[in-house]
């Protein structure tokens, strides 16, 4: 039959072949007249006079032939019970366009009819068309590109037309109409505002002029507006104010739209090094945008325009009058944001959803998502943010910080290495964590706050193995945090090839025995194949380690008798080792014991005037007696600068002096120290002359305050350490210990 009806266009088509426009729509092709219900619906493939009564919905589509509605279409009693209409009469071929009709009063007898779908390429409307459809609530014109906006507007003028009508739906209507387009012009608004018209859906159409100053300044009822997709010519933003803007949106739709210049900049902006107050945000359109609850303004950015923010001070002079309850900004071409907020008590406490997925982002400035504490969820998916992590990682680590009542965030897609150990340590709510397809290789930060998570997504990362790190951090995880916790794992490279893998597979494992991840988890086995996890896999790991350790106990008998060996060899080289030790401490106490030159002190005692009282009392006289005791030298062997500077001589000259004259120094590391000038000095010039140095400390210093080579030191060698007990300052170790260290050093 299908084949019968297609020969039969074809055919058709042929003869019609050079007739003009006005032919065409005499031509009628007579298939077969079908209807088919399904419960209370009715399909046909043309118009019938009689339905059955049980029918509340009919969708009529007839593609070949013209439909005209009358008075006495739907006069039959078997149409009064019908709420739903759908006329489809869409042009299979350019030859072939059938028209749609809608004679006066042809609806009259549909007194239950409230949702109202025509599409025809070809559309007729009289202008008491829609007269009698008293409960109409739908009116839906989606499609038609011939559709005549003059006549819309005069077949719905007057409060007695559509009384009830809440919806209408213009997608896609009107764009074969140019110049003349649809007009959202004053005069149409308002028509539909006659109406208690809540929601307007426009998209993927061709507007010439859209005035928003009439939608937002008349209208009082207005919840949803939809023109996504729709390129707007003209728009008329003229007068508007706060003051006067009454409609209060619920959701409006402006992703994809191309505007006018009015709303977006044709070209890249670039902000830097400046700073701005929230004046500059005024009182139009873009406020009252901000005052509905769920705006969409994805992708109005092209990728000839670009935001680039660096560098920039926002101030909030003022309360921001925004009641926007979801913002989502994806595909803007956003860049750069790096502007710091100066929000003052100031702050929005409606929004709950931010998105800018898909983007260029790659740094935000936490006081960016601070001026929203009430934020739910937030998404920035498909940007750059492991640049920030990399180059800003404080600023990284703290971004989520105050938003405390978190229970989405979406970081998928950023390139991320890894996640700071604190990042989510205030996002104690939070139940879904999605960080797919990034470049992770651990789970190392902090789980165990997230006690109601019930989705983490590492999906499409680079997770080998797990750590013992990762496994704690799971485990706590499961152990504390919701029942329906799910760990999403697949598309990551798991390894199931060496003993290396065998507890992040037995995790994974028990996991998948749970439910708590993937049930079809996949790792590369030791021949580069891909398996599924599953008992026998864990059974291939544990004989992988089996022969491991026979293999190591085979190596452990030949190495044992190398070990004697080697055993053998250490105490023979500890002996010598000894040896020369004794033989170098005895010429350095026979060089002591002359006292020249270099020998003439042991130790030069480096200190802040500030610490000056702590030595006298604690290190000064102990040091040197110690020092004297295993010498059995008799004269001082620890030099200091107010000892050993000769007064009215440049200091610098008196440091070098004394450099001269002794084998070690000695450094009493504080803060004070860290900050003089002339102590730094002497530091720099003992390690110039190449002198040992022993550093030691008495409670907490800054090392941000130590020189680098100081710092070095420190990390590296072993320190002489004093603790406070009692209230009194304990050397850690003891005077003969450090002094023999002392003695040791000296070359």
């Amino acid at each position: 039959m299908d084949m019968l009806i297609f020969l039969l266009i074809f055919h058709m088509l042929g003869n019609i072949n050079g007739k003009d426009s006005t032919d065409l729509s005499e031509n009628v092709i007579n298939l077969q007249q079908r209807c088919q219900q399904s419960g209370f619906m009715l399909r046909c493939n043309y118009l019938p006079k009689e339905i059955p009564e049980n029918v509340t919905g009919v969708y009529i589509e007839d593609n070949y032939n013209d439909i005209e509605c009358d008075r006495e279409t739907f006069h039959s009693n078997t149409w009064t019970l019908v709420k739903n209409l759908e006329i489809k009469t869409t042009s299979l071929s350019l030859k072939i366009i059938p028209y749609l009709a809608l004679h006066s009063k042809c609806f009259y007898s549909l007194v239950q009819l409230q949702e109202l779908h025509l599409q025809s390429d070809n559309i007729y409307i009289s202008e008491t068309a829609f007269e009698g459809l008293d409960k109409l609530r739908l009116l839906d014109f989606t499609g038609c590109s011939r559709l005549s906006i003059v006549s819309l507007k005069t077949a719905l003028w007057g409060r007695n037309k559509v009384p009830n009508l809440t919806t209408i739906n213009l997608s896609q209507a009107s764009t074969s109409m140019d110049p003349e387009y649809l007009q959202f012009d004053s005069e149409l608004f308002h028509v539909l505002f006659q109406k208690p018209i809540t929601k307007i859906d426009a998209n993927t159409a061709q507007v010439s002029v859209f005035n928003f100053t009439e939608m937002f300044t008349v209208s009082t009822g207005l919840k949803y507006l939809n023109i996504s997709d729709t390129i707007i010519s003209n728009a008329n933003i003229n007068g508007l104010t706060s003051q006067n803007c009454k409609t209060k949106l619920t959701s409006v739709d402006l992703s994809y739209a191309k505007l006018p210049a009015d709303f977006v900049y044709p070209g890249k902006i670039h902000l830097s090094y400046i700073s701005i107050s929230s004046d500059i945000l005024g009182n139009g359109i873009l406020t009252a945008l901000l005052s509905t609850k769920i705006l969409n303004i994805s992708g109005i950015y092209t990728e000839r325009n670009l935001l680039w923010i660096e560098n920039v001070t926002f101030i909030i002079l003022k309360p921001l009058i925004w009641t926007t309850e979801e913002l989502i900004a994806n595909e803007m071409n956003l860049g750069r944001l790096d502007f710091r907020v100066v929000s003052g008590n100031f702050s929005v406490q409606t929004l709950k959803k931010l998105a800018l997925n898909n983007n260029l982002i790659d740094f935000v400035h936490p006081s960016f998502l601070a001026i929203f504490p009430n934020l739910k969820t937030v998404e920035v998916s498909g940007n750059k943010l492991h640049q920030m992590a990399k180059e800003n990682r404080s600023d990284f680590e703290t971004l989520l910080s105050p938003l405390h009542l978190l229970k989405e965030v979406h970081l998928s897609n950023n390139g991320l290495k890894e996640i700071p150990v604190t990042f989510f340590q205030n996002n104690i709510n939070v139940e879904t964590i999605d960080l797919s397809k990034n470049n992770l290789e651990q789970v190392n930060f902090d789980l165990k706050n997230l006690v109601h998570l019930r989705v983490l997504n590492l999906e499409g990362n680079n997770i080998v193995r797990l750590n013992e790190n990762s496994l704690n951090n799971l485990n706590i995880l499961i152990h504390q945090s919701d029942p329906k916790l799910h760990i999403n794992l697949r598309s990551n490279p798991l390894s199931c090839s060496t003993c290396q893998d065998k507890a992040s597979i037995k995790w994974f494992w028990r996991a998948i025995k749970t439910k708590i991840t993937n049930q079809k988890l996949q790792c590369r086995n030791k021949d580069g194949q891909q398996e599924f996890i599953d008992v026998q896999i864990l059974q291939n790991i544990q004989r992988i380690c089996q022969r491991k350790v026979i293999i190591l106990a085979s190596s452990l008998t030949t190495g044992f008798f190398l070990l004697v060996i080697l055993i053998i060899s250490i105490i023979v080289y500890k002996k010598r080792k000894t040896m020369k030790k004794l033989k170098h401490r005895n010429t350095v106490l026979k060089n002591l014991r002359v006292g020249e030159n270099m020998y003439e002190y042991v130790a030069f005692l480096g200190y802040s005037s500030d610490d000056e009282r702590f030595v006298n009392a604690n290190v000064l006289k102990q040091m040197n007696q110690t020092l004297q005791q295993i010498t059995g030298i008799n004269r001082d062997l620890v030099c200091t600068g107010d000892r050993c500077f000769h007064p009215g001589q440049m200091i610098h000259n008196e440091i070098a002096s004394s450099l001269d004259r002794i084998c070690t120094m000695v450094i009493m590391v504080t803060d004070s120290y860290c900050t003089s000038m002339y102590c730094r000095s002497e530091f720099d010039q003992a390690l110039l002359h190449g002198k040992p140095i022993i550093l030691m400390l008495c409670g907490k210093v800054n090392l941000d305050l130590m020189p680098l080579a100081m710092k070095q030191l420190y990390r590296r060698n072993a320190r002489i350490l004093w603790t406070e007990e009692n209230g009194e300052y304990v050397l850690k170790t003891t005077w003969e210990n450090v002094c023999l260290s002392i003695l040791d050093l000296v070359k």
